[in-house]
This record gives C-alpha cells, structure tokens and sequence, in this order.
C-alpha cells in the first residue's frame, strides 16, 4: 500500500510539472528512494522474523507458512517500485514503458508455467521478473535522461 500512497501524491506534482516544462527527475528519485526505504524496510522485517509475523496475526495454527513470508515480501519489492515508475511515466504521458511491463508479465507468467511444483518456485520467478523489470524502466529512462540532456548540451 506505500507505493499507493506515493503515486497518489506523485502523478499530479508529475502532471503538473510536465505542464510547465519543469524537469522531474528529482520527483521520481525521492519518490523511488521513499518506496524502496519504507517497502525494503519491511520486506527485510518480514524476511527477518516470519515466525513471529505468523505467531502475532494469525497464531501457531499458520506457522509452516512462515518459509513463504520472506520470499513473498521480497518478490513485492519489485513490484512497488514497478508501480511508482509506471504512475510516473504515465503522468508524464510517456505510455510506450507500459508495454514493456506487459512484456514482463507475459515473461512472468511464462516462468510460472514452467516453475510452479512449489509455491516459492512461484515467488522466485516473481522476484526475478520483477527485478528485471525495474532494471529495464530504469535502463530506459536513463537512455531518455541521457538523449534530452545532449540535446541540451548540443542546443
């Protein structure tokens, strides 16, 4: 729910900037530092003591389901900051990155199909795809970065 409340406030700072002209990087590196500090933060909580998660919510009834807290909260990771970066590109009507998300799922769900005996394969495969689908926003949007500040630089 963090990255929801962050795309919240951020879209329309984003929106209105691209509006006048403003550049946005600054936005989208306090709004991906946020998620990836308050996100990761409770990933690594959850990844760190699941048996005590389990214990206080749900009670022993649900412990041999600790071993899946750790790799589910790291495969939402991604997935936050999958949200944050869509929400901005879309506030700066920048649709094409949406695409590459869906080639992601697509891919992601392809690895499902193939690793799915065990829910954790099911995690992992998440994880990955997750993570690779970060890396190739962030690799865009700097390729995007680079090309606007040489046309500056050449203007």
């Amino acid at each position: 729910y963090v990255p929801a409340a962050i795309v919240t406030s951020l879209f329309p700072m984003v929106a209105s900037s691209r509006a006048r002209a403003e550049r946005t990087v600054t936005l989208i590196a306090k709004a991906l530092a946020i998620t990836l500090v308050l996100s990761g933060g409770g990933a690594v909580i959850l990844y760190s003591v699941p048996g005590l998660i389990i214990s206080i919510f749900f009670g022993a009834k649900f412990m041999p389901a600790a071993n899946l807290i750790g790799p589910y909260a790291m495969a939402m990771l991604p997935m936050a900051l999958i949200m944050v970066l869509l929400n901005y590109n879309l506030a700066r009507n920048k649709t094409g990155f949406a695409y590459v998300t869906l080639l992601c799922a697509v891919a992601q769900v392809a690895g499902i199909i193939a690793f799915h005996n065990e829910l954790v394969s099911v995690l992992w495969v998440t994880l990955l795809s997750g993570c690779v689908c970060v890396t190739i926003l962030l690799a865009l949007m700097a390729v995007e970065y680079l090309r606007a500040r040489a046309y500056i630089s050449r203007s």
